[in-house]
């Protein structure tokens, strides 16, 4: 049986360009704000016979936010923005290509395709350590951190890095922090538990963490947390 190892192909040739583009380095690209994309060759570790390439994200560092509107303990809301992300491909046309080969992104057929309007919990970069910073500038409110309650990671077959969770809580005063132009969010909805029960949408990280906060608030010896834990 093999054991596999990782080993660098050395298939970039590295160029240089400015600290806010990616660059090519010997093993894959970078970029000093997002992250790298490397490639790796998975190799058996007793021969070094190589298995197979593969790819791994290495990610900057980031947040996602849950931020909870818990003025009225009755009637608690969450946080969601709704904002096109322009890399996903619209499922219903991806079941009825499925299989018939990678698609291909820069296919004009695909591409028509291509960018899905997502609700989604505030997520962003926490660059600068501030890590209220992405949910105050999407929700545009200012907020309490309450906890920080673990990572989530978007693929661990290939993704080397996993973003922070916390819990905030929502105040009625306005954040006053510039929103990001290079996003484009629609909107800010502060939902409650049953509307969150029959959201179904395609935010995997939502999805996931929304289980781990409950779970952290079924745990939780405050009540309002605790009822809103139970609610959702």
């Amino acid at each position: 049986m093999y054991r596999r190892t990782l080993k660098m192909s050395n298939i970039f040739e590295k160029k240089e360009a400015p600290s806010t583009q990616w660059v090519g380095v010997t093993n894959g690209i970078v970029n000093s704000r997002f992250g790298a994309v490397h490639v790796v060759q998975i190799a058996d570790e007793a021969s070094g016979k190589p298995l197979y390439d593969g790819i791994i994200f290495v990610e900057g560092k980031g947040v996602i936010n849950v931020i909870a509107d818990i003025e009225d303990p009755d009637d608690p809301k969450i946080a969601f923005v709704t904002q096109v992300r322009l890399a996903v491909i619209n499922p219903d046309y991806l079941n009825t290509i499925w299989g018939k080969g990678v698609p291909d992104i820069f296919d004009p057929e695909v591409k028509k395709h291509m960018g899905v309007l997502i609700t989604e919990l505030p997520r962003g970069f926490n660059l600068d350590n501030d890590i209220l910073s992405e949910g105050e500038e999407e929700t545009q409110r200012k907020i309490e951190l309450v906890a920080e309650i673990g990572n989530v990671n978007a693929n661990t077959a290939n993704t080397a890095t996993s973003p922070q969770i916390i819990v905030a809580k929502a105040t009625k005063l306005p954040s006053n922090r510039e929103q990001d132009p290079n996003e484009k969010i629609k909107s800010v909805l502060w939902l409650r538990p049953e509307e969150i029960r029959e959201m179904i949408d395609l935010c995997g990280f939502s999805m996931a963490i929304l289980w781990k906060f409950r779970v952290w608030c079924l745990n939780n010896s405050d009540p309002v947390w605790k009822s809103l834990g139970e609610k959702l």
